[in-house]
């Protein structure tokens, strides 16, 4: 009996002593996107891990967008997240990611609540990954590449995020946008691709990730959704107006008497292409044309196309169709209509020789079609850390009334066949926050002036210590901005039961750096009262975008009747 009780005691305290090994712990502090956190370190059978039962584990787990979980027989323990998803059994070297076996970073030991984790392995389930800096490590959220899917009916780049933080976008080009992920890392390895139509450039500056996004000419991206969430979604839409009229396509195909291709539809339609020096490729967009039953393709080469495809790039509302053709060395491209049949467009490969070049990037119409619109941008006053003028008791924005307007304004303008463009879509600064004042007016008078619009219209909400001026103004400085400024002089004012201002002679710096007419509206004073508390009704702010859209369209039908000059107006 004496030997036995000799025996168990020997064994009772080796047990404690090893649970005191491996419980023997140590802080180490851990940063998250400004988030400071502190497990306790143990140490066993020579490794070194957390305790995923560590109150300040779960905390840092819970700041990411991966979720822990248990098998039902406790022998798999699941990580499931929006960047990878990973299976783990303890103590085993493999690791299984979005289901393929791999070696593992680090191990699991142990399970249910007595389970750890190597950091490593942790951090890597959670798609982070740690920089030791001196005292501390910095765990950095990995950006993965943009996975293509269809979201209601359009093409969209979902970007799935670690952690959610607030992505920062900015219009580099009328055709790029730059994602920048502050606090991030990189988690692939190509630093470009191509993804559908869109080129994809990945950069890392200054501790975060810089993702370039460039959209096909006639096209721009815009972030659909998701910019301070655990997503960014990002869409493309056709930089042209939709057109009044969608078409039925009556003939399609490979002509070898045109020695070309051809496109028949029910009626005149607009046309937009550009050809890529790099790939000889010659891409055609049709706004309005709806695609047939079946879209032939050439695989062999015809007639000086090396190969050639249609395909519907818009939506059932919007269709497009498309046409991508390769050109052989040597050959160009001519356009050729039929006057005498609206609605029929032969595009011939011709030796280079033969026809004048065209533009690289271009827009023309069949025989018949008459278009009558421009491209205008309308500039949303302030934004970002520039909140305009407030009124707290009311508690109203400048810069989130003039947002709401021009997106009003914006889709009005489109249904009447406008292009628009917009300088910024959500509350940002158009160059970047905190950024001088100069910087941010010359970034919106870039918009208008790199896009070539025709007219641009900045909306802003007056303010004033006194509280009773009241009333709308419209503001012009050159010569060219004044008929657009008396086109829009009675589109506010009484007709909204406003005070009426009348037209201003300013030189704000948005008139004066742009190339085009311009005009600056302030479309009532925020700081009144009565006029205040009407702008932070949307139906009211309806009635503003309505006013302005019909002085606008009445200004250019005006235009045309006087034989102005505008681009796109000619029939063709």
């Amino acid at each position: 009996m004496r030997v036995f009780q000799v025996f168990l005691v020997t064994i009772l305290l080796g047990v404690t002593l090893h649970a005191a090994s491996a419980a023997e712990t140590e802080a180490q502090v851990v940063e998250l996107l400004g988030q400071v956190y502190r497990p306790q370190v143990l140490h066993s059978e020579g490794r070194t891990g957390w305790s995923l039962a560590d109150p300040e584990v779960l905390r840092l787990v819970g700041q990411t967008t991966t979720r822990m979980s248990w098998s039902s027989d406790g022998e798999t323990l699941y990580f499931s997240g929006s960047v990878r998803e990973s299976q783990w059994k303890p103590g085993s070297p493999q690791v299984r990611v979005d289901g393929s076996e791999r070696p593992a970073p680090g191990r699991l030991l142990g399970k249910g609540k007595g389970a750890w984790m190597e950091p490593e392995a942790l951090f890597f389930a959670l798609a982070l990954k740690p920089q030791n800096r001196g005292d501390r490590v910095v765990a950095m959220p990995e950006v993965p590449a943009p996975r293509l899917e269809v979201v209601a009916g359009r093409r969209a780049l979902r970007i799935p995020l670690a952690s959610a933080l607030r992505v920062q976008p900015t219009r580099l080009r009328l055709d790029t946008l730059r994602l920048r992920f502050p606090g991030c890392v990189w988690s692939g390895s190509p630093q470009t691709m191509l993804i559908d139509d869109v080129q994809v450039a990945i950069s890392e500056r200054e501790g975060a990730v810089l993702m370039d996004l460039r959209f096909p000419p006639n096209w721009q991206g815009e972030i659909r959704s998701g910019r301070g969430l655990t997503e960014v979604l990002v869409g493309w839409r056709a930089s042209f107006p939709p057109p009044c009229t969608i078409r039925e396509v009556t003939g399609l195909g490979f002509s070898a008497e045109a020695s070309g291709i051809r496109v028949q539809a029910e009626g005149p339609f607009e046309y937009h292409w550009h050809f890529d020096r790099s790939t000889r490729r010659l891409t055609v967009d049709m706004p309005g044309l709806r695609e047939p039953a079946s879209l032939p393709v050439s695989r062999a080469p015809q007639g000086g196309w090396e190969s050639f495809q249609f395909r519907p790039v818009g939506t059932s509302e919007q269709p497009i169709l498309r046409f991508e053709g390769d050109l052989a060395a040597g050959h160009g491209w001519q356009f050729v209509e039929e006057e005498s049949t609206p609605g029929l467009l032969f595009c011939r490969s011709t030796s280079t020789g033969q026809v004048g070049s065209l533009a690289q990037t271009g827009s023309a119409a069949t025989a018949g079609y008459v278009s009558s619109r421009g491209l205008i941008v309308l500039d949303p006053g302030h934004g970002g850390g520039d909140p305009g003028c407030v009124n707290r008791s009311l508690g109203l924005l400048e810069k989130d009334i003039t947002l709401d307007v021009a997106l009003r304004l914006r889709d009005l303008l489109l249904e009447e066949g406008w292009t628009v463009l917009l300088t910024r879509e959500d509350d940002r600064d158009v160059s970047w926050r905190g950024s001088p004042d100069r910087v941010e007016l010359q970034a919106r008078c870039d918009v208008a002036n790199q896009s070539g619009a025709d007219y641009f219209i900045s909306l802003h909400c007056n303010a004033s210590v006194a509280s009773t001026r009241a009333g709308s103004s419209i503001h012009w400085f050159k010569q060219a901005d004044l008929e657009l400024a008396r086109s829009l002089e009675f589109a506010l004012g009484e007709s909204l039961g406003l005070g009426q201002g009348g037209l201003r002679h300013d030189g704000f710096y948005v008139l004066r750096h742009t190339d085009m007419p311009a005009v600056l509206v302030e479309m009532a004073f925020l700081s009144n009262p009565r006029e205040g508390s009407l702008l932070g009704n949307a139906g009211f702010r309806q009635r503003i975008a309505q006013s302005l859209a019909g002085a606008l369209q009445e200004y250019v039908s005006g235009c045309y009747a006087r034989g102005a000059d505008l681009p796109g107006n000619a029939p063709r």
